[in-house]
């Protein structure tokens, strides 16, 4: 009775732990792709999902995507009409709630709709003169300015050629350096297209940065050698420039003594004449040679 009660408990906990857990309560990843889950067609989801639109990025480059994103998910137009709604947000989610309901679910209105919005027909004038006045920025990049330029030519110029566009795009390149030697340079080359223009102005740029730099450490080694051959010549010129002023100050010296010797031995012959008195009889004698008195010329 026992052993039959406990094999009745362990089959019910057996049973119990193969109870299916309900597939709302498992987290999903939302970049997940499951395999089994089906859409809103019956169809299984999307290999690729599309990513969300603004209406801040350029449009053709937008469609263009998420074109390809319906080639490698295998949509028809009422998959691709969902999910080009389903991404919108933002400025362009405004755009499906200005749609009606069926116009909402029809891929080519709601792509009318939204190029109307956000394609580059309603900008091509304000694109050309962008275009025409685009000139390159103080730290701007040649790779930057040349894929600028050609953004800007093909919303430009949408329904020119590859070539025509190419050209138009190489001219302004050109045109856009503000380095005037650049310009010649690569204008003698007179290259085919963009491409092989923003090449040769990298190579260009390359020789002048290296070229700088090589002129920058040759002034500095002729900045340090001036520099030094002056301090020398300084104390040159120092060392000359002291000795006579050592010497005039030796002159000086040698003056200020010889004057102080003077006035000493003009006081000592006063105080000398002072003392001495002449002989009785010297003053009256006349020297027998010259004739004159106070002074007599021994024989």
């Amino acid at each position: 009775m026992f052993a039959k009660k406990v094999g009745e408990n362990y089959s019910s906990t057996k049973s119990a732990r193969k109870l299916p857990v309900p597939t709302s309560t498992l987290r999903q990843d939302s970049y997940a792709t499951p395999i089994s889950s089906n859409d809103i067609t019956g169809n299984s989801r999307p290999v690729q999902r599309s990513v969300a639109y603004s209406g801040e990025s350029l449009w053709e480059s937008r469609i263009a995507q998420f074109e390809i994103t319906v080639q490698l998910n295998g949509w028809d137009t009422t998959q691709m009409a969902a999910y080009l709604a389903t991404s919108l947000k933002g400025p362009a989610l405004n755009v499906l709630g200005n749609l009606s309901p069926e116009r909402r679910q029809d891929y080519r209105a709601l792509l009318a709709a939204l190029g109307r919005s956000f394609g580059s027909a309603h900008r091509t004038e304000l694109s050309r003169v962008k275009f025409k006045h685009r000139v390159r920025q103080g730290d701007e990049s040649l790779a930057a300015l040349a894929e600028e330029l050609e953004r800007l030519d093909r919303l430009a110029y949408p329904e020119a050629s590859q070539e025509l566009q190419d050209v138009l795009s190489r001219d302004q390149f050109i045109d856009a350096l503000s380095d005037e030697d650049m310009r010649l340079r690569i204008k003698q080359e007179r290259p085919k297209s963009l491409q092989k223009a923003s090449e040769l102005a990298l190579e260009l740029e390359s020789f002048q940065i290296a070229s700088k730099q090589r002129l920058f450490k040759t002034s500095r080694e002729t900045k340090f050698d001036a520099e030094k051959a002056r301090n020398e010549e300084t104390e040159k010129k120092g060392s000359r420039t002291t000795l006579p002023k050592d010497l005039a100050s030796m002159y000086e010296m040698m003056d200020r003594l010889e004057k102080s010797m003077r006035e000493y031995l003009s006081e000592v012959v006063i105080a000398v004449g002072k003392r001495r008195k002449p002989a009785p009889g010297v003053e009256k004698a006349v020297c027998w040679r010259c004739g004159k008195s106070g002074h007599f010329r021994r024989n």
